[in-house]
This record gives C-alpha cells, structure tokens and sequence, in this order.
C-alpha cells in the first residue's frame, strides 16, 4: 500500500504522529503537490477536508481524503525539486504500511531545496515568508541535519512494519558511483586512447544500462518504466556516439568522455551530499 494506502478501519493515535512529505514552494505559502486549489497549509495546525465535496470527517477509510505523509523519509526528502518537510500529526488517521492519512497536522521543519538555496535571492525570499507565514517552523539548508534533529517514530507499536529506508544505502553507493567515476577520469587521461576506445565504444551503452538498472533497484518500478521510454533514445544515442567516435579526432573523443565523466561525478557528489 502506498502513503494513502486504505485499511478497513481509521485509527486515533495519541499524541502526534510524525511523517515525512513535500510541498511547492509559493510567495504566500507552503502548498500540497496535489490539490494546489486547496491553498497553502496553516501556520498552526491545518485541518484535513475533503477535495471532492465529500460530506464525512476526513480522513475516511471509504475515500482518498486527508492529509498524507510518509513514516520515513526516504525518497520524501530530497534535496532536488520541492522543499522537504516534517510534519506531526495529530487526530484520527487512516495507516497504510509505508504512510497514513491524517486529519490534522502541523509543519515541524522545512528543508530548503537546492535551486533555491543555490540562488541567494530566491534563498533570501523563502526565508522570509516562512518567518512570516510559519513562525513555528524550523528552516534547515541540509535535509540530512533536519532528519538528524528530527528523526522518524517508531511505529512498530501501531501494528506498522514500513519497509526498509534506502536513502542511506543510495547515499553511500552514490559516493561509490563518484570515487570510481574520478578514477575513470583519470584512467582516461592516461591511459593511451588507441588502448580503451574500441572497448568504450563496444560497452558504454551497457554500462550506462545497467547503472539505470541498479538506480532503479535502489528507487522504484517506475524507473523500470522510464527506462522502456528511454531506451529508443539510447539506442540512438549508441548509434551517433559510434559515428561521431569514427567521425572525429582521438583528442576530441577524449575530451568529451571525459566531460560527460565529469558531469556524472558531480551529480552523484550531489546526491551523497544533499
């Protein structure tokens, strides 16, 4: 079941239960992903209500209403795209096995993204209208030092099991991805090009295959989906690299293998670090 998951009965948890999930980053506002129409959460407690004019409490088990939120952080806390957040909620709730569906529920932390951290205007803006809107709310620059003040409950007394959180074990092999890309680098630049362009040229498709492949181990099915639409344009890409690797100067080749090298380390230099 996903974070929306229904079971046949709502549960009223004590206290407050704390989730994980994003929304989009507005001038008067922290939006949900979907159901923007709704408005910007409160900056106290917002309050579930049904989006298509159901007439019941929400969340009811019978309907997808609620307030959604995950147990783990997991891929609901990265630092590309929408800003990352920490939320407690409170009242009746209706639990899945990775996420639930609450009625009520407050934003205890926000993570900036990097688009707009990397951007000192666009950074300065943020935090000025989460002061103004979210007063209670901590703002963090580091999605990894708001996870670490703000940790995930155990929910194993709730009956819940969620599955294992990957987003540490992805950081780690990201940081793997990017030491061996560097070495390859530099392989690349020593190495005599008569000797690795043959053998480049036969199984770059391959291993750019199966790096998707173990990315979408580590992500989700979807990835698997996403690489049957981009497999023609791998095919394609495979097909212009041969001829424009038989068209152009050993130098040129070069230096573009080792551009695009490049261009892979920061992004999984990137990905361990935010």
């Amino acid at each position: 079941m996903s974070a929306g998951a229904r079971v046949p009965l709502s549960t009223l948890v004590p206290g407050e239960l704390r989730g994980y999930r994003q929304f989009q980053l507005h001038e008067d506002g922290l939006y949900p992903l979907v159901h923007v129409r709704t408005g910007p959460w409160d900056s106290g407690l917002t309050r579930a209500r049904c989006a298509v004019g159901g007439d019941h409490d929400s969340p009811a088990s019978d309907c997808r209403c609620g307030l959604y939120a995950w147990y783990l952080p997991g891929s609901a806390t990265v630092a590309l795209g929408p800003v990352s957040a920490v939320i407690a909620a409170r009242g009746r709730c209706v639990l899945g096995d990775r996420g639930f569906r609450a009625a009520g529920a407050r934003i205890e932390a926000v993570a900036l993204p990097a688009a707009v951290r990397w951007f000192p205007p666009a950074a300065a803006r943020a935090r000025q209208m989460l002061t103004e809107c979210y007063p209670r709310t901590q703002v963090y620059t580091s999605v990894r030092r708001m996870l670490r003040d703000f940790p995930p409950d155990d929910v194993r007394s709730l009956g819940i099991e969620p599955p294992r959180d990957r987003s540490r074990t992805y950081r780690t092999a990201a940081v793997a991805l990017w030491a061996s890309v560097v070495a390859v680098i530099y392989a690349l630049a020593v190495i005599p090009h008569e000797a690795v362009a043959g053998r480049v040229t036969q199984w770059w498709p391959m291993l750019v295959l199966l790096a998707v492949l173990w990315q979408a181990g580590l992500i989700s099915r979807d990835t698997f989906i996403a690489l049957a639409f981009a497999l023609p344009a791998l095919l394609a890409g495979n097909h212009f690299g041969n001829h424009r690797f038989r068209a152009s100067a050993p130098q040129d080749f070069r230096r573009l293998a080792i551009a695009l090298l490049a261009v892979l380390a920061v992004l999984g230099l990137a990905r361990s670090v935010f």
